[in-house]
């Protein structure tokens, strides 16, 4: 299983989710709530973190009601 972090749509609004995915790649679950507080042994370790978090922004959001649900093809 792997997993980064995702820009989720929920009714409350966006924001920023770790999301677990299966291995062909289908988003199978994600955190109950946001992933924005963290972490980390050092500051540079904070602004590491951070560039993950900001890759997010380079992928399409989730739905978050989709998340675990069979794609339909």
């Amino acid at each position: 299983m792997t997993w980064n972090y995702r820009i989720v749509k929920t009714a409350e609004g966006f924001s920023i989710y770790e999301v677990f995915y299966d291995e062909s790649g289908r988003p199978i679950s994600c955190t109950e709530r946001p992933t924005l507080d963290f972490f980390c042994e050092t500051p540079d370790g904070v602004l590491e973190e951070l560039e993950v978090i900001k890759a997010a922004g380079d992928k399409p959001f989730l739905e978050r009601d989709a998340i675990g649900k069979p794609r339909s093809e």
